[in-house]
């Protein structure tokens, strides 16, 4: 977008968006054909580029027209006759513009002011009989003598824009107001664009600020719920062994339908391998001191009146649920 821009900037400043404004051109060897002829016949390069214009209204055709728009624009003492001397009249007509105008930032809404004011400056009728119409600078009397860039009684140094009838409407034919225009309306794009990309960096920022804290909130819950999973194992264990335990009487199909192993000896249900032990093992931490709630009441038990009566150990031989550790009365120890 940026080179777009930069291409219609120099078509409406040099004619031609590969051109520098370094190129021996316009030619004012007859100054009054690419300035104006008269005060009805437009230079055959007027408004073909800022330049040209410029060029036209401001560079020193000889001695006693000096710095005609400002009081350095003109390269010493050298005069603007000739091809080759139009970049050396052209750099400081370039170089003091911006502190003969205000400079304002390029877009659609900027361009239009700016030529709004310059077509309200050349639309004002010109000469004795006021019949001379967009022309940029001076054009004296009757203007017979044209745009020479001299000081004479019929002439001026001046600009002289075509003008085109459409209807009842007349509008000057100025070519680099076009490619003006084009120029803002790219760097209206790139302003957009940068507009966009900006409201973006800041949305990624806030994201990234949020899923740092959902992280970190994350990692603590995580932590949280490390710390409650021995209960939850816990309650789960001893839930299936308690479920298997119960089934007596039972076939070897009926226990796996139940989600148990069979005990052929006892013809019952027991609790698969692996859930037993761990059941047990959480059982024993509950008993020194977890936060198992079934060891804990046992624990409470066997310190109430003076002797424990209760102890969180293996069923013997004779009682229920052998090897399986629960809260057995202290009589069987």
């Amino acid at each position: 977008m940026k080179t777009e821009v930069a291409s219609h900037a120099a078509t409406a400043l040099y004619g031609d968006k590969t051109k520098t404004g370094a190129e021996n051109e316009p030619n004012p060897t007859t100054r009054t054909t690419i300035c104006g002829a008269s005060g009805t016949t437009a230079g055959t390069q007027a408004g073909k580029s800022i330049k040209a214009d410029l060029l036209c209204t401001c560079a020193k055709k000889s001695a006693g027209v000096d710095n005609v728009c400002c009081a350095k624009c003109d390269p010493g003492s050298a005069n603007w006759n000739s091809a080759a001397a139009s970049p050396n009249h052209w750099r400081p007509l370039l170089a003091n513009c911006p502190s003969h105008a205000p400079t304002m930032t390029l877009s659609t809404a900027n361009i239009d002011f700016a030529l709004s004011q310059f077509l309200a400056l050349i639309s004002k009728k010109q000469g004795t009989t006021n019949n001379k119409q967009y022309i940029l600078g001076t054009l004296d009397d009757a203007g017979t003598g044209g745009c020479d860039g001299s000081g004479g009684a019929v002439s001026g140094i001046c600009v002289q824009y075509n003008s085109k009838i459409t209807g009842d409407t007349v509008t000057p034919e100025i070519d680099c107001m076009s490619a003006a225009r084009r120029a803002a309306e790219a760097a209206d794009k790139v302003a957009e664009r940068n507009k966009r990309v900006e409201q973006l960096e800041r949305e990624l920022r806030i994201l990234n600020t949020t899923l740092g804290a959902q992280i970190h909130h994350k990692a603590s819950d995580s932590g949280t719920s490390d710390r409650s999973t021995p209960t939850t194992q816990n309650q789960a264990a001893n839930k299936s062994e308690n479920n298997c335990n119960k089934h007596n009487n039972k076939t070897a199909d009926e226990c796996t339908k139940l989600g148990c192993d069979h005990d052929a000896e006892n013809k019952k249900c027991k609790p698969k391998a692996g859930t037993e032990s761990t059941a047990a093992a959480t059982a024993g931490d509950g008993a020194a001191g977890t936060t198992n709630s079934e060891a804990k009441k046992c624990s409470e038990k066997k310190t109430q009146g003076d002797k424990q009566n209760f102890a969180w150990r293996k069923g013997k031989d004779n009682e229920y649920f052998k090897g399986t550790e629960k809260c057995r009365s202290y009589s069987y120890l």
